[in-house]
C-alpha cells in the first residue's frame, strides 16, 4: 500500500548525500484479530532476530506475535509459563532475545519474575523470581514493582518504594542477580518515586517531588544515587529558593555522566508558570550545579496560542529531554490536561466507544491535549530557537489513549505524528522538525482501511526511521509498520 505524500518534506530525515533522493516506503499492515479492548491488554515490543514481536493478552491467554518485514504473521507463541493471572507484563527486546519482566500474586505476595526467551520467543530456562514482597509492604500506593533500564540495556533495575523504603534488585541481561538491597527512606513516608534512571554502570537515580498546592506544584526535589554496588543510598535535595517547580526530567548525559534535569518553575505554588529550569548533578560529586532559571521570553508568550499569554504553560507536561552532543539540550513538552463534570446524560466523545458507560447519572472525564512546545538551549542555558506543533485533541470518557502523539528521533532530525480528530472522520498528520527548528508538516494517506483508530502513544521505535504503531478498530486490533 503505498504512502502517497511528498517524501521531500523528510528528506533531511534520511539524506545520504546533497544529491540522493529518498523515496517513502511502504506502509504495512497486519491483519486484524479479534480483541476485547475492555478486558485485553496489547504492546509494541520490537524487533528481534528476524521478527516484530508484539504483545496481547486475553481471556484466551497471553501470546507474542512474530510478524515479518511486511507485518504478515509468521508465528503466535503462547506464553504458558506465565501464571493464570499477572499483575503486569514488560518486554525488553535486543537484537537476539527477549527479556520477559512480570509480575503476579501468590498467596498475598506480589512475585516478580523474569524470564528469558531467544531470537525465536522460545524460553530457554526456567522463570526466575527477583524479588517478592507482602502486598501490603508497599502500603497504599499498590504500585508494586518498576522497572528501570539502561541506555545500553545490559541492566535492569527492578524497584519498589513504600512505607518501608526502597527495595531494589539490580540485574544483567542474561538475568545474573548483581546486588538485592533494601533502603530505608523514612523521612519521606510513602511518597511515590517521580522518575527513575540507571546508567550503564549500574548506578541507579530516582527522584522524589513533594507536591504543594492545588496546581500541585513541587516545593522541593530530592535526587537519590545507588551506587552500582547497591550499598550506598546518598540523598541531595535542590535549593528550592522560594520557587516551585512542575515536570522536572531528567537525563543522563552518557558522554560525561553528568545527570541533566530539566522542567518548569514558578515564583508562587498558586502562581503561573514564569519560565524553564534546569540544573546538572554530578554522581561523583553528589551535588548540584549550573542552575539555571530562564524566564519565557516574549516571543515564546506571543506564539503560544492562547488569548492569556500569562497561563499559557500552567497546562504544559514534560515529555522527554534530549542531551545533545554539545552539551545543550533539547525539551519537548505538550499541553495536556483533564476536566471532570457531572451530568445526567452521558457524555460522547469522538473515542468513547471504547468505555462504553455502564450507568447513566456518572462522571464524565474530558481530556485536552494541545500543541506541542520544542525548545533548544545550549551548552550555557541559552534558548536557541522554540517550535510549537499546532494540535487541538479534544475527547470524552476514553482516558485520551488516541490522543497525544508517537515520537521518533532519527538523530538528525524529530518526527511527531498524531490523530487530528476535530471533525468525526479523523485523520493523521506528521509533523518534522530538522536541526534547525524548521517545521515541516504532512497529512499521512493511509490507505484503505476506514476510520480505525491509531494509538500513536503507544508507537515504538524500532530502527532509526521506523514506528511500529497498534491500531484499534472497534473490537478487531492491528499494527502498522511505517517508515520515512
Amino acid at each position: 500500500m503505498p504512502l502517497k505524500f511528498l517524501i521531500l518534506s523528510f528528506i533531511f530525515c534520511l539524506m545520504i548525500s546533497p544529491d540522493s533522493r529518498v523515496h517513502a516506503q511502504d506502509i504495512f499492515y497486519s491483519k486484524e484479530e479479534r480483541f476485547n479492548f475492555q478486558n485485553g491488554d496489547y504492546s509494541v515490543i520490537g524487533k528481534t532476530g528476524d521478527y516484530i514481536y508484539t504483545y496481547s493478552a486475553s481471556n484466551k491467554g497471553y501470546f507474542l506475535n512474530a510478524y515479518n518485514d511486511s507485518m504478515a504473521l509468521k508465528a503466535k507463541i503462547a506464553l504458558d509459563f506465565f501464571p493464570a493471572q499477572i499483575a503486569s507484563a514488560r518486554f525488553i527486546n535486543y537484537a537476539h532475545q527477549i527479556i520477559v519482566l512480570f509480575q503476579a500474586e501468590m498467596r498475598n505476595y506480589i512475585v516478580q519474575y523474569a524470564a528469558l526467551l531467544n531470537d525465536r520467543a522460545l524460553l530457554t530456562g526456567k522463570p526466575i523470581a527477583l524479588d517478592s514482597v507482602k502486598s501490603s509492604w508497599f502500603g497504599g500506593s499498590q504500585k508494586y514493582f518498576s522497572t528501570a533500564i539502561s541506555p545500553d540495556k545490559s541492566k535492569i533495575m527492578i524497584y519498589g518504594l513504600g512505607k518501608k523504603g526502597l527495595s531494589a534488585t539490580l540485574i544483567d541481561n542474561r538475568l545474573n542477580i548483581i546486588h538485592h538491597e533494601r533502603h530505608s527512606i523514612s523521612s519521606l513516608g510513602s511518597e511515590n518515586i517521580h522518575q527513575a534512571i540507571l546508567d550503564d554502570n549500574g548506578q541507579f537515580y530516582f527522584s522524589i517531588a513533594a507536591e504543594a498546592g492545588n496546581k500541585e506544584y513541587a516545593a522541593d526535589f530530592h535526587l537519590y544515587q545507588l551506587s552500582a554496588d547497591g550499598h550506598n543510598l546518598n540523598q541531595k535535595m535542590l535549593p528550592a529558593n522560594q520557587q516551585y517547580y512542575s515536570g522536572l526530567y531528567s537525563k543522563i548525559n552518557r558522554a560525561n555522566g553528568q545527570i541533566y534535569s530539566a522542567g518548569f518553575y514558578s515564583g508562587h505554588k498558586n502562581g503561573n508558570l514564569e519560565g524553564v529550569i534546569y540544573f546538572t548533578y554530578s554522581p561523583e560529586t553528589h551535588d548540584f550545579s549550573s542552575i539555571k532559571r530562564i524566564p519565557f521570553s516574549q516571543k515564546v508568550l506571543n506564539d503560544a496560542d492562547a488569548r492569556n499569554k500569562k497561563k499559557a504553560f500552567n497546562d504544559e507536561q514534560v515529555r522527554d529531554l534530549i542531551v545533545k552532543n554539545d552539551g545543550g539540550f533539547l525539551l519537548v513538552s505538550e499541553d495536556a490536561y483533564v476536566n471532570t463534570r457531572t451530568e445526567m446524560t452521558p457524555g460522547w466523545g469522538y473515542y468513547s466507544w471504547y468505555y462504553a458507560p455502564v450507568y447513566p447519572d456518572r462522571t464524565i472525564y474530558e481530556y485536552h491535549y494541545g500543541d506541542v512546545l520544542v525548545m533548544d538551549f545550549d551548552s550555557q542555558g541559552s534558548i536557541q530557537w522554540h517550535q510549537f506543533i499546532r494540535k487541538d485533541q479534544y475527547s470524552q470518557d476514553d482516558n485520551g489513549i488516541f490522543s497525544s502523539y508517537a515520537f521518533l528521533n532519527s538523530g538528525s532530525s524529530l518526527v511527531f505524528l498524531y490523530n487530528d480528530f476535530n471533525n468525526r472522520s479523523n485523520s493523521i498528520k506528521v509533523a518534522a522538525l530538522d536541526a534547525g527548528g524548521q517545521l515541516q508538516m504532512q497529512t499521512l494517506n493511509t490507505g484503505n482501511i476506514g476510520n480505525a483508530d491509531w494509538q500513536p502513544r503507544k508507537a515504538v521505535q524500532v530502527d532509526k526511521t521506523t514506528w511500529i504503531i497498534p491500531i484499534l478498530n472497534r473490537n478487531n486490533l492491528f499494527f502498522a509498520k511505517i517508515a520515512f
